[in-house]
């Protein structure tokens, strides 16, 4: 029973937020850069658009555990 709600959950789109959109799409826009969460707000700021730097972060945790983008340090 527990296996069967999982993969009900899994076929579920995830929701994406629209500062989530945003992030992905400066992250796309500037594939084989190195940008750090600051230089994402400030490409998103220069948009006109307001994004925290708290969902930056939470949102580069996410895609790095599900290896859409590569963490250096």
């Amino acid at each position: 029973m527990r296996m069967i709600l999982k993969l009900e959950s899994d076929m579920r789109k995830p929701y994406r937020t629209k500062q989530q959109e945003m992030i992905a799409q400066v992250l796309y826009e500037n594939a084989g850069c190195h940008l750090n969460a600051q230089q994402i707000a400030q490409r998103i700021e220069s948009a006109g658009e307001e994004v925290s730097r708290a969902t930056i972060y939470r949102c580069l945790d996410r895609l790095t555990a599900d290896g859409a983008v590569r963490k250096y340090t």
